[in-house]
């Protein structure tokens, strides 16, 4: 695989790495900030049934201490006769707009009910405790039918004793019905007791959903206070400060993040609670929209990266091509190579040093070409010198030869003068030879 596809497929690589990271990532984000969103609901919700539960408390407390004061001597009276007790009470009861409105003796005995009859005779004994307390905070209640009420109770006192007492109050539920309660969530839930009654739904309640939320929202085993916490005012505690997750719950192939605000009494003991189911179906929908925005966006980035490493490698591995086609000119002798590029940085300076180290090769080369026909000519020289040398002896002999035959005036000077003759001659001719084979030499082609 060449430099230059390596390092495209480098750069592809790393940016798939990145852009798998940031959706990952994005995803975790998401849901996360869902779930804050979620808690903050909850929150919220929390708020608003804390700040409903005062009002309807302040209402009720503010209606039963109006009916003590107007109409508490003729109460004491009526309660003389059970007759003259309901007339009175029935009176009193159209004039008001409490969902409850009780009337009890000293005794805690129930002796008129304005919305349930049949409570009469029913000894009451934590209204009561409650009338002789004079405790002016309302109360969270569980009424027959497994009913959430929040109630207020005046009591009607002489001389510190309580002759009777007026609870008033409202049914949670029905009030709750009436507000607005728009905090994100698909399902609101009044818990009365195990009895879930639907106050907010932007879908069908499936029975599968509603016992799975009925279930988280049912007091864990610590969820009676310590005696030394059991007058709390606080009618029900925080449910956030304690944990930092929602629960999830599964119904279909659907899932819900719910939150749970518990409903307690003046006792800290778990009456009900409001549960809030919200769908993580927007969630999914904003992951999934974030998620295709990102795949375009990688897909982009992928061709932008791979477009940039082709750049990229294309500036780096072009020096390098030319480098290596350099090497391989000046391999095969051609010392005249030279490498033009418009490269830049380390590039640059790899092909001036390659260049100059091709001129230094060249310079060298020649002076070592040049000291080698220098030694190849005295080589030759010395030879020459030794093969011209061999056939002079022969000459020089004969030419003495004849001389003293001449001087001496020898009878056989014409045979002698033949015979030196002859060796001169054939020695001139073997001078001749070796002239000739010097001259070829010197013909032969310059070495590359």
């Amino acid at each position: 695989m060449r430099l230059r596809t390596k390092i495209v497929l480098v750069y592809g690589a790393i940016f798939l790495l990145l852009m798998g990271s940031v959706i990952l990532a994005a995803s975790f984000l998401i849901s996360g900030t869902f779930e804050r969103v979620h808690l903050q609901d909850v929150e919220k919700l929390q708020d608003i049934i804390n700040a409903e539960y005062k009002s309807l408390g302040k209402q009720a407390g503010d209606e039963v201490a109006r009916i003590v004061r107007a109409n508490g001597a003729e109460i004491v009276l009526a309660l003389n006769d059970v007759q003259d007790a309901r007339d009175l009470w029935r009176r009193i009861e159209s004039g008001t707009g409490l969902d409850i409105l009780e009337l009890g003796d000293g005794n805690g005995t129930i002796v008129a009910s304005a919305h349930e009859p049949a409570r009469f005779g029913v000894v009451d004994r934590e209204a009561l405790r409650l009338a002789k307390s004079k405790a002016k905070e309302p109360m969270l209640r569980v009424r027959p039918g497994n009913r959430l009420t929040v109630e207020a109770i005046a009591s009607i006192s002489l001389k510190g004793k309580v002759l009777a007492f007026v609870t008033g109050g409202y049914f949670l539920k029905e009030q709750l019905l009436k507000k607005s309660l728009d905090v994100g969530a698909d399902f609101l839930l009044l818990l009365q007791e195990k009895n879930p009654a639907l106050i907010v739904s932007k879908d069908d309640l499936s029975d599968d959903l509603k016992d799975k939320l009925v279930e988280i929202a049912q007091p864990s085993s610590d969820s009676k206070a310590p005696k030394d916490q059991a007058q709390t005012r606080k009618w029900f505690p925080n449910p956030l400060s304690r944990r930092t997750e929602l629960p999830e719950v599964s119904a279909g192939n659907k899932r819900y993040t719910v939150g749970v605000v518990p409903l307690k009494s003046r006792r800290n003991v778990q009456l009900g609670a409001i549960v809030a189911a919200f769908s993580d179906k927007q969630s999914k929908h904003t992951q999934w929209t974030l998620i295709q925005s990102l795949i375009v966006l990688a897909l982009v980035g992928i061709a932008a990266a791979y477009l940039a490493g082709y750049l990229i490698a294309r500036s780096v591995t072009r020096p390098i091509q030319k480098l290596v086609e350099g090497a391989e000119a000046v391999a095969s002798g051609n010392l005249d190579h030279r490498i033009k590029t418009d490269a830049h940085g380390e590039a640059k300076f790899l092909v001036d040093s390659f260049n100059q180290m091709t001129v230094s090769l060249k310079e060298k080369t020649e002076r070592l070409l040049a000291a080698e026909r220098i030694a190849v000519w005295q080589d030759v020289a010395r030879t020459m010198a030794h093969e011209i040398k061999n056939p002079l002896f022969p000459i020089q002999l004969s030419v003495r030869t004849l001389k003293r035959a001449y001087q001496a005036d020898r009878e056989e000077f014409d045979q002698i003068f033949d015979e030196c003759t002859e060796t001169i001659v054939e020695e001139v001719e073997n001078l001749g030879r070796i002239v000739d084979e010097f001259r070829d030499f010197a013909r032969m082609p310059k070495p590359q």
